[in-house]
């Protein structure tokens, strides 16, 4: 599938899913720094593989659970018990 919107012509769109970044880091909310150095580290374990990558990021995001779901708190799977 192919969306010309997606990246101007002769470059590359790409997204990177991240398994699990808990909600809170060291008991308190993510801060810029925090993203950044996720970022980073990222970026810096797919340059392992590819030389020169981080060099050729023109743009990057890293959203926060809680905002990227547009709630005010970060999400909490909800559990159930089953009776005995």
């Amino acid at each position: 599938m192919t969306d010309p919107t997606m990246a101007p012509p002769g470059k590359h769109f790409m997204s990177v899913f991240v398994q699990y970044v808990p909600p809170f880091i060291h008991g308190r909310e993510w801060t810029d720094a925090d993203r950044d150095g996720l970022q980073n580290t990222v970026l810096d374990q797919i340059g392992r593989y590819s030389p020169n990558f981080k060099s050729l990021v023109r743009h990057v995001e890293v959203p926060h659970a809680a905002r990227a779901r547009g709630r005010g708190r970060p999400h909490r799977e909800a559990t159930s018990s089953r009776a005995s």
